[in-house]
């Protein structure tokens, strides 16, 4: 009897983080190489945060299997932060990210584990004191219509409706 490739206990975990990633800062692409049969189907992440990379590519593993990908470092040029940049090919993973984001959704199943990839891409923290009391909130950014709706979604579902409206 064959057994499975993908039954470790924590997969939903590592997939829904990876979509929240995805649908921030991260990416797929396809690619056709000159005299190739194939395409080549690739799911990355570049960012000036190595922590963030680490987790990405680790998770990335998880789903995957070990490969021989790593991490490359590069100066942007700009006097900024060194980038980090990670890359893996997988048909699977492409084909399964490569849907409108309600589709995907579906095979989300942790969605705190989605908005924990998501933040991690797009997020920030920002505080304000008033009348003596330090107020914090998370942010994030988007000019994605469905990633802000499906946000919205998750948190309604929690109990929490304090999503701003997008800005003029």
């Amino acid at each position: 009897m064959p057994t499975a490739l993908f039954s470790r206990s924590d997969f939903d975990e590592d997939l829904s983080y990876v979509v929240g990633v995805i649908m921030g800062d991260g990416h797929i692409n396809e690619s056709l190489k000159e005299g190739a049969k194939t395409p080549c189907h690739n799911i990355g992440l570049s960012n000036t945060d190595l922590d963030f990379v680490i987790e990405f590519a680790e998770r990335i593993s998880h789903l995957i299997g070990p490969g021989t990908a790593m991490i490359r470092s590069y100066d942007e040029g700009n006097g900024y932060k060194q980038a980090h940049f990670y890359r893996r090919h997988s048909h699977w993973l492409y084909h399964l990210l490569n849907r409108d984001l309600s589709e995907i959704m579906m095979d989300v199943h942790l969605p705190l584990h989605f908005l924990k990839g998501l933040f991690d891409s797009e997020g920030c923290v920002t505080f304000h004191r008033k009348d003596n009391r330090l107020y914090k909130a998370l942010t994030i950014s988007t000019t994605t219509t469905d990633v802000k709706e499906t946000v919205q979604q998750i948190l309604e579902q929690g109990g929490k409706k304090n999503i701003a409206k997008p800005l003029d």
